[in-house]
């Protein structure tokens, strides 16, 4: 399961170093949501803060089943590769 959802400046990068580190993340909100018919098109509506979840939204690994020591590798690496 993926919904700890993180707000990193370059998350294809990030991505590719969580990949490099053997983590699992997840690029959800990766369209305008404006385009999609049931929320915005039809109405010609935009929502702005669509553009901060495209560019920024990453999540990581959360689930009851992780293991302690899965949880302290998955929370040192994002320390390091958030603040690289």
């Amino acid at each position: 399961n993926h919904k700890y959802t993180l707000m990193i400046p370059n998350k294809s990068l990030a991505h590719e170093k969580f990949k490099q580190s053997g983590i699992e993340t997840r690029m959800h909100y990766t369209y305008d949501f404006s385009e999609v018919e049931v929320f915005g098109k039809k109405q010609n509506r935009k929502f702005p803060m669509t553009y901060k979840f495209i560019d920024k939204a990453l999540t990581i690994p959360i689930n009851p089943w992780l293991k302690e020591s899965e949880q302290e590798y998955i929370i040192e690496k994002t320390l390091e590769i958030c603040h690289d």
